[in-house]
């Protein structure tokens, strides 16, 4: 499709062109198939090309139901979606799109379809890996302030993403202590005009944790976003019955990868098992549950995605909310969402096979989206349980070292399994690439875990482990306690239930890249164990 306007600009001006085109029968971008489109636009001055620029778009409807929820192409679709900052455990703020993507494709597999950009305008990268990966976007401004500087920063936000398919509503305020004041319902007046001036389209909303059932911010918006507080959903529904309502934030629930004790605040660490923290942050299938059991309501987005920095006791460095660890390790809370948010069949079973069972029953959860679970221990059979959908489900088992598997069902059939075995002392490091690693500029992320004599990954490994690389690489960062407050480029570090997290770049020298094209060796070693070894090429060599 072709369109073209003309007019007239005064030297060092602006002036804006109008034109349109119709593109008939468009393939529509969705969550499970984000087509994008490329706008080229081309200026031209007396017949010759003076300046082209590409934006990516795509086209698709969608409505948002006061009793129907969200519909997406026509078709009802829940909004299972994650908050999220734009940092990295690994790195700190300063992370490459490569690692943004890495970050959204892991998302993508735990089942999300939603983001979150909480609580300010987040790297394009990450917006562009939501165009391109199929994600429900809730884009959130950062000033919840009507000053002139707080509607430009506003304006800069909606002017970069409103092309943008992936972006689906603006956010206008987090947890403001102005949500149910006179103040802020005229804030909220200005800022849904400021926003309405450049984007007609996009319902406008805020993310409102204080009485919500109070907020005068709503009257002024098309959406109510509600944070927590998921003992009031039914009442502000009544209070809206006009307006559309989702969970702009919830859960919030901590847990530890690899801990299946009690929780352990003095030493940091929170249960691996499910639970609600306390009324305010649930679990995450009391809320999937209950966010499900109300069709009026068109999903939510889960405090969080990955752990951060902040908000935290000592001496944990986060407050493990994140469904995927600081380090990027998944936790088992990523397989309990597959199980809510996935169609594909899964299994997931915890704790890990080589637990303390202190001469007690060791509880044993399974995560599914199956029918029916079978759980077997060294070939003997458990019991065959039948799951709720949402729900988990559990056995008492009499620990003995060996093989414990679960295996799910659909209308009687297998259709998936998973195997934990007990695995002997560590007599090897490994190493695995994790991500994509295409220029110089990126940065690869790299797991190290320990292995048996028979090749089976120790759980329970905990040796200091010395990381290196040749000359043409660098130790970024390393991680794997969450309680370990050593500096992240630190190239020795003490491993804790079984991996370390590596960020590896290309050096620098004097301000600049040692290579743009080549090879990075990377070398783990530790006392007592065999070292391993790592290639990784970039640049022309990596194609």
């Amino acid at each position: 499709a072709v369109a073209k306007g003309s007019g007239m600009v005064s030297s060092h001006a602006k002036t804006i062109i109008r034109y349109q085109t119709v593109l008939e029968n468009p393939h529509l971008w969705d969550v499970d198939d984000p087509y994008l489109y490329t706008v080229r636009t081309s200026v031209l001055q007396g017949g010759e090309v003076t300046d082209v620029s590409e934006t990516r778009t795509g086209f698709r409807y969608y409505s948002c139901d006061p009793d129907r929820g969200f519909s997406l192409n026509g078709r009802r679709v829940e909004i299972k979606g994650v908050c999220g900052h734009e940092d990295c455990g690994l790195l700190g703020k300063a992370v490459p799109a490569n690692v943004h993507r890495y970050k959204m494709e892991l998302l993508k597999e735990m089942g999300a379809n939603g983001y979150r950009t909480s609580h300010y305008q987040q790297h394009s990268a990450i917006l562009d890996a939501c165009d391109e990966l199929g994600f429900i976007v809730l884009d959130e401004a950062r000033w919840f302030s009507s000053t002139d500087e707080g509607i430009a920063q506003l304006e800069t936000l909606v002017k970069r993403d409103r092309n943008r398919p992936s972006v689906f509503f603006w956010s206008l305020s987090n947890e403001e202590y102005y949500s149910s004041t006179a103040q802020g319902k005229r804030i909220t007046k200005t800022l849904t005009e400021a926003v309405r001036r450049l984007d007609g389209v996009r319902p406008i909303t805020s993310a409102v944790d204080k009485s919500p059932e109070k907020a005068t911010v709503f009257d002024e918006q098309d959406l109510v976003g509600i944070n927590y507080n998921l003992h009031i959903f039914d009442e502000v529904h009544e209070k809206h019955p006009t307006k559309a309502i989702f969970s702009s934030e919830n859960c919030a629930t901590s847990s530890t990868r690899g801990w299946y004790e009690p929780d352990c605040p003095e030493r940091g660490y929170m249960s691996a098992y499910d639970k609600d923290t306390n009324a305010w942050f649930r679990g995450r299938e009391y809320t999937w549950k209950f966010l499900t059991e109300r069709p009026w309501i068109m999903g939510g987005y889960q405090w969080d995605g990955f752990e951060h920095r902040g908000e935290t006791y000592w001496p944990r460095l986060c407050s493990q909310a994140g469904a995927i660890d600081l380090y990027l390790q998944k936790k088992d809370a990523f397989y309990q969402n597959q199980s809510h948010w996935s169609d594909k069949p899964m299994v997931h079973v915890l704790p890990h096979w080589n637990v303390e069972s202190y001469g007690e029953p060791v509880r044993v959860w399974c995560y599914t989206n199956c029918e029916e679970v079978e759980l077997f221990l060294n070939g003997r059979s458990l019991g065959r349980q039948r799951v709720e959908k949402y729900t988990h489900l559990e056995w008492a088992v009499d620990y003995e070292p060996g093989t414990l598997k679960a295996v799910g069902y659909v209308a009687g059939d297998v259709v998936a399994s998973e195997t934990q075995e007990t695995a002997g002392t560590p007599v090897r490091l490994m190493l695995k690439s994790e991500n994509r690693v295409e220029t110089a500029n990126d940065v690869a992320i790299l797991t190290c875990y320990a292995v048996d004599a028979a090749g089976r990954k120790v759980p329970t490994a905990a040796p200091l482990v010395e990381l290196h690389t040749n000359s043409t690489g660098r130790i970024l960062g390393t991680g794997s306690d969450v309680c370990d407050h050593s500096p992240l480029p630190e190239p020795k570090r003490q491993m804790r239930a079984g991996t370390v997290s590596v960020a590896v770049g290309v050096a620098v020298s004097r301000g600049r890249r040692v290579a743009e094209c080549g090879v990075i060796e990377v070398y783990a070693k530790a006392d007592g164990l065999q070292g391993a070894k790592l290639i990784i090429p970039f640049g022309k060599e990596s194609v």
